[in-house]
């Protein structure tokens, strides 16, 4: 049996905002350049960026 293994994102903004986000993963290690997480599904990290996107796409116009 495999334990489950997730990464926990966590991002805070202006006073007490923040958004937390835990995605199921593989597996995740450590290298000189930063964090590898392998099989984690993007989509999950695609729907929650979607309308930050959107507004940082916009303030470019």
């Amino acid at each position: 049996m495999t334990a489950n293994t997730t990464i926990f994102l966590e991002a805070h903004y202006f006073g007490d905002d923040y958004e937390e986000l835990r995605l199921p993963c593989d597996a995740i290690a450590t290298t000189a350049g930063g964090l590898v997480v392998a099989g984690v599904e993007t989509r999950h990290l695609r729907e929650e960026l979607q309308p930050i996107l959107s507004v940082s796409e916009q303030a470019k116009t």
